[in-house]
């Protein structure tokens, strides 16, 4: 990123790409950037890992950041950084929810995460128990990466998700489908969608009058025994 940009004290909207790096060099998005305390708007696609500043979180006028694949913000440190009250929109890879992140995005509507996933138990290590205190988010969009092989990965038992989502997207999850009862208890879901591996397991049970206004777009990864389960379960309109 040119070194100039960070001159624009006054810029609102940043958007760049970032080629692949030469050599071993780390491609690092430079601490001066938090100098754009007026910027709203940051987007960054990345052709390879970029790294983000920890400085991220001290521009409290931010409200959406959206990084393609490749780039990866630290959690806040836990005695620093500002609460990002005006920010909206997170996409964002390998972030971990810690309790103090999570304080300092209180209003977030949409948060689209993806995980890549090398090490195991991401749902733990990634702390993401914690989303449900999200109160404010309303679309949610959750995807797990592993080329090898599934992720075995135990889904905590106090498992839940933000209690106002409007939208929900599970992508190679592997959740249990013991876990989603969890979904009847989201009184304003529109619409769920189901994608490569979200769950596993033969069917869900849904509880009666459970998701009644929820749409579930699935793909052939889903078995049908679920939408068996859901036209036996919900309340026809």
């Amino acid at each position: 990123m040119p070194p100039e940009i960070t001159q624009l004290f006054h810029l609102r909207f940043l958007a760049f790409t970032w080629g692949l790096r030469k050599h071993n060099n780390r491609a690092m998005v430079p601490p001066s950037i938090s100098k754009l305390q007026n910027l709203q708007t940051l987007m960054i696609r990345a052709h390879d890992i970029v790294f983000l500043p920890i400085e991220m979180w001290e521009m409290p006028q931010l409200r959406h950041l959206i990084f393609f694949q490749g780039s990866l913000l630290p959690a806040p440190a836990p005695s620093g950084g500002q609460v990002l009250e005006n920010l909206q929109t997170l996409c964002v890879d390998n972030f971990r929810f810690t309790s103090h992140a999570i304080e300092m995005i209180p209003n977030l509507k949409k948060l689209k995460v993806c995980y890549y996933c090398p090490f195991r138990a991401p749902w733990i290590k990634c702390c993401l128990s914690n989303l449900v205190h999200l109160c404010h988010l309303e679309t949610l969009n959750l995807m797990f990466t592993a080329p090898w092989k599934p992720i075995a990965d135990p889904v905590p038992v106090s498992f839940a998700l933000p209690p106002n989502l409007k939208k929900l997207t599970l992508s190679r999850c592997n959740i249990p489908w013991q876990h989603m009862v969890i979904i009847g208890t989201l009184p304003n879901l529109e619409v769920l969608k189901l994608r490569d591996r979200a769950f596993i397991g033969e069917e869900w049970e849904c509880s009666e009058g459970g998701v009644p206004k929820a749409e579930i777009p699935v793909n052939g990864s889903v078995e049908s025994q679920m939408l068996a389960s859901r036209k036996q379960s919900l309340p026809m309109p």
